[in-house]
């Protein structure tokens, strides 16, 4: 839903600075919406100014050099504290 939405914008170096208004649930905009035009012309008026150049991404080691082999990279996604 909404949190995919947001990880797939920050995958592309986006950020969104705005909250969700109140009494608009972003899920189930996509779910009840037979169209995606209806879902997108839903969260156009709020999400598309709130867009800004994100860097977040950019401060982060780079994971083949922290992570140096697939066993490392399984473990780390298994752990919980």
């Amino acid at each position: 839903g909404y949190i995919g939405l947001l990880g797939l914008f920050l995958s592309l170096d986006i950020e969104i600075g705005a909250k969700v208004p109140s009494k608009q649930q972003v899920d189930w905009e996509g779910i009840l919406n037979p169209h995606p035009s209806i879902f997108i012309d839903a969260l156009k008026p709020w999400m598309y100014p709130a867009r800004k150049d994100s860097t977040i991404l950019h401060n982060l080691p780079i994971i083949s050099e922290t992570l140096t082999t697939l066993r490392k990279r399984i473990e780390v996604l298994n752990f919980s504290p």
